[in-house]
């Protein structure tokens, strides 16, 4: 279930199965784990499945809650605040991410912050970049960064280097986008992080157009397709792929990418 994609399907049959073995043992904190991950998955599979998807992830967290499992609670609330974020509901996310931050760091130990921990922060980046307050995303995202790289967490390096591309892209500071972005694939490449390809990716190959710098779109592309085949949750991180590709001059491709994105929504 944690690993299906791009095998999404087998993997919903999984945490379906998962669901009722943990129901049948009683097991409650796998039974909200269960939830959220097939409401994570249906919402995946077909965006016009969001709303039940969510609700569906949802209910995993009245669980867990209803409950008072806190770490149950803390990784779901984490999750689905991206969702909200994706969905727009800032206010939302923000009203669920920010006491979870708060709670987290009056136990956090600043020099050897916990993965947890940093994914919640990184939730909050995403949160401030999709809701266009990029000043504050870049600050956040900045002190994520200096986290992550403390402690090496590479995830958090690569998926905060992603968005730190994306915002100096959005301000005209191509050659930091394109420092941000060629690093941020780096990493991608060392850990399996297909999902983060597309928007480093994008970025990267954006970044050279804009700076006047020739470019071989061959291996970029390549990376764009397959983020794009692990079908990922992020849609923000496919934001700029079909202005990449008319960057470079593939219509065609873009074309087919947009008329995907379309039919989705």
């Amino acid at each position: 279930v944690y690993f299906g994609l791009p095998l999404v399907d087998q993997a919903a049959r999984a945490a379906e199965r998962g669901r009722e073995l943990a129901e049948y043992f009683h097991d409650t904190e796998a039974i909200a784990a269960f939830y959220y991950m097939l409401g994570v998955m249906t919402m995946t599979r077909d965006g016009r499945e969001f709303a039940r998807g969510l609700e569906i992830a949802e209910r995993g967290l009245e669980l867990a809650e209803k409950k008072g499992l806190r770490l149950a609670t803390a990784r779901i609330v984490r999750g689905i605040c991206i969702n909200y974020a994706v969905d727009g509901r800032f206010e939302q996310a923000r009203r669920r991410i920010e006491p979870l931050l708060q709670a987290m760091e009056e136990s956090e130990d600043p020099a050897r912050p916990g993965d947890l921990y940093l994914s919640a922060r990184w939730v909050k980046d995403v949160l401030l970049y999709a809701a266009d307050e990029l000043d504050a995303a870049l600050a956040h995202a900045g002190e994520t960064l200096a986290m992550g790289e403390r402690v090496q967490n590479r995830t958090i390096c690569c998926v905060s280097r992603a968005i730190t591309a994306q915002i100096h892209c959005l301000r005209g500071e191509y050659a930091l986008a394109k420092e941000f972005a060629d690093r941020s694939l780096v990493i991608g490449e060392e850990i399996g992080n297909v999902n983060v390809f597309p928007a480093a990716a994008s970025m990267a190959l954006i970044a050279r157009v804009e700076l006047g710098e020739a470019v071989e779109p061959g291996y970029y592309v390549d990376c764009i397709e397959k983020g794009l085949a692990a079908a990922g949750f992020m849609q923000l991180n496919v934001r700029f792929v079909t202005e990449a590709l008319l960057a470079v001059g593939d219509v065609a491709r873009a074309e087919r990418h947009a008329e995907a994105l379309h039919g989705v929504v």
